[in-house]
């Protein structure tokens, strides 16, 4: 049977108490971040409807984000909740939501979902069996496209091929939006035009300038 940690019983309490109405246990976790304001967990779950991917969210007392610095935990947690649970039937992508829970004066919310924010090929190292992927400073809840239109724009050197191959292997195990993707797409295409052009003014306003 498998033996969890102090850490890993404290995580599979909260997964419990965040789908109380299924049969749910813990097979892995890993720490993302554990900061002052909130702690948060990557979950590998069996569940009575299979194997699951999960993402839980600590909210702490006392947060230190900005935006939440009036709120109790309980609150925070609320509001992330709630958006993720409505805004799915606008049309509106976003995480899906498996559950949320308060005790002892903190607050969770458990999800399918994670968005690295900056996820591109400086940020994913090599290592031995894999890939480790680092930086993730900018990571949180969102729509997956971001990643996925990070990781085939923000190279600009990737051929047409490349780029291709790199979306076909992530449509074989997730799906794509479409829609969303190209939009990403797009935005980089004209991020990297105007980085040209740019750099195009700077090189002709330095031949401009009189010798010294």
């Amino acid at each position: 049977m498998y033996e969890m940690d102090d850490c890993e019983e404290h995580v599979h309490r909260w997964v419990t108490d965040c789908m109380p109405h299924r049969s749910v246990q813990l097979t892995a976790a890993q720490n993302l971040r554990n900061g002052v304001e909130r702690e948060v967990w990557d979950c590998s779950l069996r569940t009575d409807a299979g194997e699951l991917d999960a993402v839980l969210t600590v909210f702490k007392p006392g947060s230190l984000e900005t935006v939440n610095t009036n709120l109790r935990p309980e609150l925070v947690s609320e509001k992330c909740f709630l958006p993720m649970s409505e805004l799915p039937a606008l049309g509106i992508p976003t995480p899906v939501v498996l559950g949320r829970a308060v005790a002892d004066g903190e607050a969770a919310v458990l999800c399918k979902r994670l968005v690295h924010g900056d996820y591109f090929s400086k940020n994913i190292l090599p290592v031995a069996g894999g890939l480790c992927i680092i930086d993730w400073e900018t990571f949180g809840w969102g729509d997956p496209m971001w990643d996925l239109g990070f990781l085939v724009g923000a190279d600009q050197n990737l051929t047409d091929e490349e780029v291709e191959a790199v979306i076909a292997e992530y449509g074989s195990s997730a799906t794509i939006d479409g829609h969303g993707l190209m939009w990403h797409k797009h935005r980089w295409s004209d991020f990297w035009k105007e980085r040209e052009h740019q750099s195009s003014v700077k090189t002709d306003a330095g031949a401009a300038l009189p010798p010294a």
